[in-house]
């Protein structure tokens, strides 16, 4: 809540899109495309290849990932929460 107030986004998205995407584990995404499991990691499931600047060991790390998933929530796409219906897609 205290990063979403800091960036000015929903904090109660926020939380949404968190638990959507990796229900709270730090864990590597269990999401494939052409057989390839998904290169997106941490809490936040920040894919690596679309944002180079972030390291893994970074990712990984929840204060990192939950202020950096902050600072981009509006400008970072995340597939498993649905704004608009509040729901795990």
């Amino acid at each position: 809540k205290q990063k979403a107030e800091l960036y000015h986004v929903n904090a109660y998205q926020m939380r949404r899109t968190i638990e959507c995407e990796s229900r709270f584990n730090n864990i590597q995404s269990t999401s494939y495309k052409h057989g390839i499991r998904e290169n997106s990691w941490g809490i936040a499931q920040i894919h690596l290849p679309s944002h180079p600047d972030v390291a893994w060991e970074d990712a990984m790390t929840e204060e990192f990932a939950i202020e950096w998933m902050a600072k981009h929530f509006n400008d970072t796409v995340w597939y498993a929460y649905n704004r608009k219906t509040d729901r795990c897609n």
